[in-house]
């Protein structure tokens, strides 16, 4: 049998009078996580698998949204000092330390995940991490087959790595491996011009990189005009090369 993840210790299966009644949630993200809450508070047994060893949350919290968005508080702040030291209130420009920045991140993310899985569990769910497989209604979840009257997949997505030879290099990074940076590069070159490419080219150009865009059509096409032209305001450190092959 496959057994709970924590201190109660109880069966995953459901029992023989139960079969049909299990419902499998595939993902840990804010939507599986939230399907999977809702789902207990209404008195439904829920199993939520994720294969995240350092726990719930997903992309968002782990290399998603919620680092974005930390990473911009940082670079806001820089800018903000900056307009400081030109009107001679600050003098020199504190320097950013970029190790330290990801490692305190890295510590956030652990404490926030922790908080996360307690408030899951707290709200009846059964939380498995490891590997999950659809076959029909059925599911095997770390090599344990369970019947599920529904399956809710909320596996979120991955970065698609253009076919470019040396791709595969030391140095080489996607925006869910880019906190694997251990110091802060010189010199970047990003390759995309949507709004994860304009993101981290906005958050390194200000870090003190120096940022360079290829995008094979138009920085952010598909966004309204006024919207673009903000993100070039923020982009004047950054060297943008448009429709690039």
């Amino acid at each position: 049998m496959i057994q709970r993840t924590d201190d109660h210790n109880k069966e995953l299966s459901p029992s023989e009078d139960n079969l049909f009644l299990m419902i499998v949630v595939i993902g840990g993200g804010p939507a599986g996580r939230y399907a999977a809450m809702r789902l207990a508070g209404s008195g439904r047994d829920v199993v939520l698998v994720d294969r995240r060893p350092d726990g719930l949350g997903g992309q968002c919290l782990h290399q998603g949204c919620m680092v974005i968005c930390a990473l911009n508080d940082v670079a806001r702040t820089i800018e903000h000092l900056e307009v400081m030291s030109r009107s001679g209130i600050i003098n020199p420009l504190p320097v950013l330390d970029f190790s330290t920045l990801v490692r305190r991140m890295q510590t956030i993310i652990r404490t926030i995940a922790g908080v996360i899985d307690t408030e899951t569990r707290d709200a009846g769910v059964k939380v498995v991490i490891g590997e999950a497989a659809v076959h029909g209604r059925r599911v095997t979840i770390n090599g344990e087959t369970v019947e599920a009257e529904s399956i809710i997949i909320a596996t979120g997505s991955r970065p698609k790595n253009p076919n470019i030879p040396g791709n595969e290099l030391t140095g080489v990074y996607t925006a869910h491996s880019i906190l694997n940076l251990t110091s802060l590069p010189t010199r970047m070159v990003i390759i995309g011009g949507g709004s994860i490419a304009t993101e981290f080219a906005y958050l390194f150009s200000v870090f003190g990189s120096e940022v360079t865009i290829l995008a094979r059509s138009t920085l952010l096409r598909s966004f309204p005009e006024p919207l673009v032209r903000e993100a070039r305001r923020d982009l004047l450190r950054v060297q943008i090369c448009e429709r690039a092959s």
